[in-house]
């Protein structure tokens, strides 16, 4: 990533520089390294508006909801989440729908709205499953597995072994 970014300063080309810093985001958020990833972030925002390009734009609000939210300020990363998801619909960008899905149902489990959560899971892993985006699939088994372990209303392991084989396809150790 670094290199691409420096290649996209060298040549000028804020476009590619948009590209990457998406990626950048992303990566420092998987990771959870969430002050880079924050930091990535608010560059991102600063190219957005020096380049007019908002396609970026639905993706960024998902990233800041999840970052705002998995630092402890739920309320702020549902409004983020809000706009992500209202901005996805209209740009028909499914997968950054499922992604805004995701992040809501895992700050509706933070805050114990249980029902809200298994709802909004539920609908993700619809979305999520339909585009083929396993890398969700597999952390929204995760949330449902969660969710069963705090209702006790269903068996939590199938999720959880859902997870596990979807990772195992991935090759996944981050899940």
């Amino acid at each position: 990533i670094e290199r691409s970014l420096a290649l996209a300063l060298e040549a000028q080309n804020k476009y590619i520089e948009t590209l990457v810093m998406q990626y950048k985001v992303e990566m420092f958020l998987v990771v959870g390294h969430l002050g880079e990833a924050k930091t990535a972030a608010k560059k991102l925002i600063t190219l957005i508006q020096e380049t007019g390009d908002t396609s970026p734009d639905s993706r960024m609000k998902a990233f800041l909801g999840e970052i705002v939210a998995r630092q402890g300020d739920l309320t702020g990363g549902r409004e983020y989440i809000q706009l992500a998801t209202s901005a996805s619909i209209l740009a028909r960008a499914k997968g950054i729908q499922a992604r805004s899905l995701k992040v809501n149902a895992w700050i509706s489990l933070q805050a114990g709205e249980w029902a809200d959560a298994k709802e909004l899971a539920d609908e993700a892993i619809d979305l999520a499953t339909a585009i083929g985006a396993n890398y969700l699939v597999a952390e929204l088994e995760g949330i449902l597995g969660e969710i069963a372990l705090s209702t006790r209303a269903t068996d939590p392991m199938p999720h959880f072994l859902a997870m596990e084989e979807l990772a195992r396809q991935m090759k996944s150790d981050l899940l």
